[in-house]
């Protein structure tokens, strides 16, 4: 456990970077398209630093964990942000989302019959900003069956497209992550146990317990398992979690992370929604 002391906060909005205040904050990240979001509570900033922090589209930076593991747990743009003064001084709350600008994002295009997939992903990307990697493009098959019009908001057309595909996409920190449904990315498994982090033991929704292969021979449908960790940034939506816990163990892929934190509190913790694999 000696990798979990010493907790790290620092937040960079715009120009200004913040480490020493007291912070807290609730992010939520999801392989779901539907943008990830976090709110930032900052105390005691000064007059020009309230100012500059609460800019709507000012861009956010978040980095989080341990000394020996803090790593970016989010990014994205100042949405909504308000100061109220208290008895101890002014408190400031940040409403973020990530990837703002491409989510805003309106797109006319008409593609001709026989269009390949892969072609209509990138001008859907294109036109909010993303890039699609090689190994993604890898993943999308076939062509169009007749002409293509896209026309409004280009989310709206990646999800008409990556839904007929079979696939997930989402932004994070600002990136295109596309995954085949249900599937993991190809980093290596964070493995968790009580040693490494773990808290208490995972909810399953399902009565059985034990190891997942010994489940898996009486059902074969996907649980969703529910577990919670002192904070670790490496757990991200779409990566594998390699569990052991007296009660469960197994692999996991990270459908959706909440990390909540304060620097001067007892929340700092890691909360994960996954499925089993």
């Amino acid at each position: 456990m000696s990798q979990l002391f010493r907790r790290v906060c620092r937040l960079t909005v715009g120009a200004l970077q913040f480490t020493e205040l007291r912070m807290s904050f609730h992010v939520t990240l999801s392989v779901q398209s539907k943008p990830n979001t976090a709110e930032i509570v900052v105390f005691g900033l000064s007059e020009q630093s309230r100012a500059a922090v609460t800019q709507k589209g000012t861009e956010v930076r978040l980095v989080a964990g341990y000394e020996e593991t803090a790593a970016l747990v989010f990014a994205g743009q100042v949405l909504h942000a308000s100061s109220q003064r208290q008895a101890g001084g002014w408190v400031t709350t940040l409403e973020c989302r990530d990837g703002d600008p491409q989510w805003q994002s309106r797109m006319r295009s008409v593609l001709q019959k026989s269009t390949p997939h892969r072609d209509v992903l990138k001008t859907v990307a294109a036109a909010m900003g993303l890039q699609v990697s090689p190994s993604q493009l890898a993943l999308v098959e076939g062509q169009t069956a007749g002409p293509v019009t896209l026309y409004g908001f280009a989310h709206d057309e990646m999800d008409i497209l990556c839904r007929s595909l079979g696939l997930e996409w989402s932004m994070q920190a600002g990136r295109l992550l596309l995954l085949k449904a249900d599937t993991a990315t190809a980093e290596t498994a964070v493995y968790l146990s009580p040693e490494s982090g773990l808290q208490g033991a995972p909810e399953c929704t399902a009565d059985e317990a034990g190891n997942f292969k010994d489940v898996k021979k009486k059902k074969k449908t996907h649980r969703t398992i529910k577990l919670q960790s002192r904070l670790q940034p490496l757990l991200k939506p779409g990566r594998l979690v390699e569990l052991k816990s007296q009660t469960l163990s197994g692999l996991l892929r990270c459908s959706k992370v909440e990390l909540v934190g304060d620097t001067h509190g007892s929340d700092w913790n890691s909360n994960c929604e996954c499925l089993e694999v």
